[in-house]
């Protein structure tokens, strides 16, 4: 479970990168705010972790509005888009479930050493294509 503290350094940071993001883009909070339709205090209140990162059907919105993948905006928000959830999760529940959990307890370095020692997997098995996505995130 996630503690207080975790949660507020995760809406902070979203709030920070939605910014980010937003400035890069050229938009000002009151023209993103016009373009999805919300108010300017709710992004606002985003950006500064007054409040927390928007339900699913707004962060498809927000991906669409500031041009970036909706799976990074999810993913930003620590959250599986619902789109891909079904494709995830739909087959083998149980072992991605088990998966999920062990991989809570690895650091860094652990993740990425099983990231390579599954690219080495999906190589001997002719997933070429996998791969190569696999090493773009």
């Amino acid at each position: 479970m996630t503690s207080a503290s975790d949660k507020s350094t995760l809406h902070r940071a979203f709030g920070e990168r939605l910014r980010a993001t937003r400035t890069k883009k050229g938009l000002s909070v009151r023209k993103l705010a016009k373009a999805l339709g919300l108010s300017a205090t709710y992004i606002s209140n985003i950006e500064r972790a007054i409040l927390p990162p928007p339900a699913d059907v707004r962060l498809l919105q927000w991906a669409e509005v500031l041009g970036i993948d909706p799976d990074k905006m999810f993913w930003e928000a620590r959250r599986i888009n619902p789109k891909l959830e079904g494709k995830l999760f739909g087959r083998f529940q149980g072992e991605w479930r088990e998966l999920i959990e062990l991989l809570q307890q690895f650091n860094r370095k652990q993740i990425r050493e099983l990231t390579m020692e599954a690219r080495r997997i999906a190589a001997a098995h002719g997933s070429e294509k996998w791969t190569q996505n696999i090493q773009t995130h």
